[in-house]
């Protein structure tokens, strides 16, 4: 009876002092997270006087209730001294209820001599439960001065600083910027001057005979080469005469057919020779055969017809001195071919 007894005592009692010292600790550890603050301080002394360049390792013991978290360690060198390495952190062995202890280390050297101050140190910390307050604070910790003493040269072999001691590259962001803009500024004016001397720039106007004689050389290359067959030439050199001859006399023989072309030469009255109006004639009949009688000129043929087109063009033109003599280079055809397109 007095086991069974002790069995509930024991059953009842434990869980209950568990249940109150968890529900003790969780408050403990809730208030230490939001009401706490942390505590920053310098963990080892440090030397009243060291040599120049020679390595100081600052140590700090920061103080965090439980809720809060370390950041950043940012070391604010003052003039005469650098950091030499990066700054680490590493949790302390002792314990309290009410906060955890970290131990900070950060290795600076000097370079300069005298009663220096190594500047001051600033920790970033996070309060995540924090409710009276923000969320994140920081923490400074201003150093002692460190009397520091020129090095006997004579008792050592070198100095311990060109090996550890990088001054921060200087920034270059403004050079690059302004090297940028001076590069924008040469192609903009480069540009300008392109449009400009566009604008300036004017297209020779080629006078009629001109981009005639262009054409003719144009079609020989054709015919030459066998590119087009000879049909499309004589077609192609019909074209060039009506477009030569409409340009430089202002007549729309473009647009007329070959029997409407025929009776303007009897009515206008135009400076060409019985001689070239004969070559006109003849060549715009035969072009006729054999555009739509299927007839085949022959390379002879369309050889001379471009000779006379030449000779046409050549002595129509502005600086010749027109007359009324002149030879005829007429495109000859078949007899049998003339009386098979009659038939």
């Amino acid at each position: 009876m007095k086991n069974k007894l002790l069995k509930r005592v024991i059953y009842t009692v434990v869980p209950l002092l568990l249940i109150v010292l968890a529900a003790f600790g969780t408050t403990a550890f809730f208030q230490a997270a939001r009401a706490g603050e942390a505590t920053a301080r310098l963990n080892k002394k440090l030397p009243e006087q060291v040599s120049l360049g020679e390595k100081i390792n600052l140590f700090l013991a920061l103080d965090l209730p439980w809720g809060q978290d370390l950041q950043e360690t940012i070391y604010n060198p003052a003039e005469g001294f650098i950091p030499c390495g990066e700054a680490s952190s590493s949790s302390s062995s002792s314990f309290n209820l009410k906060h955890r202890q970290k131990i900070i280390l950060i290795p600076i050297k000097s370079y300069r001599t005298g009663k220096l101050n190594p500047g001051s140190i600033t920790l970033k910390i996070a309060r995540p439960f924090y409710e009276d307050g923000p969320r994140s604070t920081t923490l400074k910790v201003e150093l002692p001065d460190i009397n520091i003493e020129a090095l006997k040269i004579a008792d050592r072999n070198a100095l311990p600083l060109a090996d550890e001691m990088q001054m921060p590259p200087p920034e270059k962001k403004g050079y690059y910027l302004g090297a940028a803009a001076i590069i924008i500024i040469l192609l903009l004016a480069v540009f300008c001057l392109y449009r400009r001397s566009l604008r300036n720039r004017v297209a020779p106007v080629l006078k009629p005979w001109e981009i005639a004689l262009q054409e003719l050389d144009e079609l020989h290359n054709e015919a030459v080469s066998g590119n087009k067959p000879l049909v499309w030439c004589v077609a192609r050199l019909s074209d060039i005469i009506r477009d030569y001859l409409s340009s430089r006399f202002n007549w729309p023989v473009t647009t007329q057919t070959t029997e409407e072309f025929f009776a303007s030469l009897k009515r206008r009255r135009l400076p060409l020779n019985q001689s070239q109006i004969h070559y006109l004639e003849d060549f715009m009949s035969a072009a006729d055969l054999i555009k739509f009688a299927n007839i085949k000129p022959s390379c002879e043929d369309l050889e001379n017809a471009m000779e006379r087109a030449r000779e046409l063009i050549a002595e129509t033109a502005e600086h010749h001195n027109m007359d009324n003599t002149g030879n005829n280079a007429d495109i000859q055809l078949d007899p049998s071919q003339i009386q098979e397109v009659k038939k």
